[in-house]
């Protein structure tokens, strides 16, 4: 090997050695995206299945009557735990009384006249939905005002 060919080895060498750091590095980006995508996957479906706790959580917290019974102090103890776990992981309710009814995040159940100008809004909700950031895991099931029809 002569001297001109021994640097233009050397500049090869370079080249391939920045184009495999650069190949490992999106390499590491993408399973790094990919791993992270997993592991928010599993935990919303995680999530899912502990909303009919939650349902349950609020059914009991309802057909317990008297506001000062024993009972019911503790009941409640354990439904704000399990909530604010469930808050503590980005999880909210959706879904309130008087809100605008939105497809995206309401499930119309039942529909209720109205002559006081709620036209479009939700009258009750049936059952609590819920949201982790942007992803609906479950709508909320609501009773929606209309116009009275004449």
């Amino acid at each position: 090997m002569n001297e001109e060919q021994e640097p233009a080895v050397e500049e090869r060498l370079q080249e391939q050695l920045l184009r495999l750091r650069a190949d490992f590095d999106n390499y590491r980006r993408r399973t790094s995206h990919h791993f992270s995508r997993l592991a928010n996957q599993a935990k919303v479906e995680f999530i899912k299945r502990l909303l009919p706790v939650a349902d349950d959580l609020d059914r009991g917290l309802g057909a317990l009557a008297p506001e000062d019974s024993p009972a019911r102090k503790g009941f409640e103890m354990i439904s704000q735990k399990f909530f604010s776990v469930l808050r503590a992981e980005g999880v909210e309710r959706i879904g309130a009384p008087g809100e605008h009814f939105d497809p995206e995040i309401h499930e119309a159940v039942s529909t209720q006249e109205d002559e006081h100008g709620q036209e479009g809004k939700v009258r009750e909700v049936l059952q609590s939905g819920y949201r982790m950031g942007e992803v609906i895991l479950r709508p909320a099931k609501v009773l929606v005002a209309v116009g009275r029809e004449g």
